[in-house]
């Protein structure tokens, strides 16, 4: 499917289980694909796969995963995906168990590629390329976690940081990986982070 100038989401799955969505493109719309929470707490909108999607421009997230407080998201994978041009970040989650993001390109995608907020349990970032984080506000990162120390826990691993041809900037590629809240219960291992500007690996206990 080809999804274009949509004000909120392209492709929406509010608290929806068992789905894929793959091979699709979308542009000029809020969020790429929305895989919200619902409004119940067996609303959770587990098993879900996200691939082979051309997600550009979005004037949001090119993937936001959103669970609930109390009903997280489970078993969530985010793989062969290009995403090029959001504002925000590339890919943003909350409320996650067992997600993968692999193999994804993320370019010129707001200040951060993929961004894991808060309550992300056991996931995989491994095997992406970004491409050109870059703000004229704020520092930029491929990979950014937030929140309290151990409410993100898992892997981050074979990463590359990239500079590719962005101008007019104020902020690019200052990080590779930026932690908020420590780095309790997430291990970093054999990324390429030569050509951030800041540092590899920094951030905030």
């Amino acid at each position: 499917n080809t999804v274009t100038h949509v004000f909120w989401e392209c492709i929406d799955a509010h608290a929806g289980a068992r789905l894929t969505f793959t091979g699709n493109t979308t542009r000029y719309c809020g969020d790429g694909i929305a895989l919200a929470g619902g409004t119940a707490t067996h609303h959770t909108g587990s098993d879900i796969t996200v691939s082979n999607n051309r997600l550009a421009d979005s004037t949001k997230r090119g993937v936001i995963v959103a669970g609930q407080d109390d009903a997280v998201r489970a078993d969530i994978t985010i793989e062969n995906n290009t995403i090029t041009g959001s504002t925000q970040p590339g890919i943003q989650a909350f409320n996650t168990n067992r997600m993968t993001i692999a193999n994804n390109t993320i370019q010129e995608s707001g200040a951060i590629g993929a961004y894991l907020d808060y309550n992300n349990r056991n996931f995989q970032i491994t095997g992406n390329t970004f491409i050109d984080m870059w703000s004229n506000s704020a520092w930029t990162a491929a990979i950014h976690t937030a929140a309290a120390a151990g409410t993100n826990t898992g892997h981050i691993s074979g990463n590359t940081l990239l500079r590719g041809t962005k101008q007019g900037f104020t902020y690019i590629n200052d990080y590779g990986y930026y932690y908020r809240g420590g780095k309790t219960g997430i291990t970093v291992t054999n990324n390429n982070f030569q050509t951030a500007q800041t540092a590899a690996i920094a951030g905030e206990e």
